[in-house]
């Protein structure tokens, strides 16, 4: 074997490995990639996000299944607050501490829609908006599991969720992912 094709090897072998070791690194995954982890959705374009460390949820029903699966607490994650999607100067807080509203609709959000705020007068203007009220985290967790169904029946919303979920990349899901 020629030298010249012995160090082409080497570099590309020693970049392969470099490239891998970032992949690892980065916990599976691009830092820049803001994809759901339960179900694929870019959560960048969610005004639902929910982030927690580097994993990013397009909605806090995701967020409560990995949350769930994994026996994580759920007010460890923090979600976009509402009024600051779409600017930039989009800021996160913490689960626990956020008012929350069930919000008619929402954009790149899985049902049930919940909105997070930090401000409690925001959140109230949106109840109003939204013929709704503001609650706390413990009355989203509720509302979730509501809608997943006690029998293990999906309420209609990410195919599967109440009975072990959707995950990344098996779609059926109703068209969401």
């Amino acid at each position: 074997m020629s030298r010249t094709v012995l160090n082409l090897t080497l570099v590309l072998t020693l970049a392969a490995l470099l490239g891998f070791a970032a992949y690892a690194g980065s916990g599976g995954e691009s830092q820049e990639n803001s994809d759901c982890l339960m179900c694929g959705m870019d959560s960048s374009k969610s005004n639902a996000h929910v982030k927690y460390g580097a994993e990013h949820f397009d909605s806090f029903g995701c967020w409560l299944q990995r949350a769930e699966e994994k026996e994580l607490n759920p007010v460890d994650a923090k979600i976009i607050d509402f009024p600051t999607f779409g600017t930039k100067n989009v800021k996160f807080l913490g689960i626990g501490t956020a008012n929350f509203v069930a919000m008619k609709k929402m954009q790149g959000s899985m049902r049930p829609y919940f909105a997070g705020f930090s401000s409690k007068d925001a959140a109230l203007k949106a109840a109003e908006e939204n013929e709704s009220k503001v609650v706390g985290y413990k009355d989203v967790v509720a509302a979730v599991h509501e809608w997943w169904g006690v029998d293990g029946e999906s309420g209609g919303g990410h195919g599967g969720h109440a009975g072990g979920g959707q995950v990344k990349g098996e779609g059926g899901c109703g068209g969401c992912c």
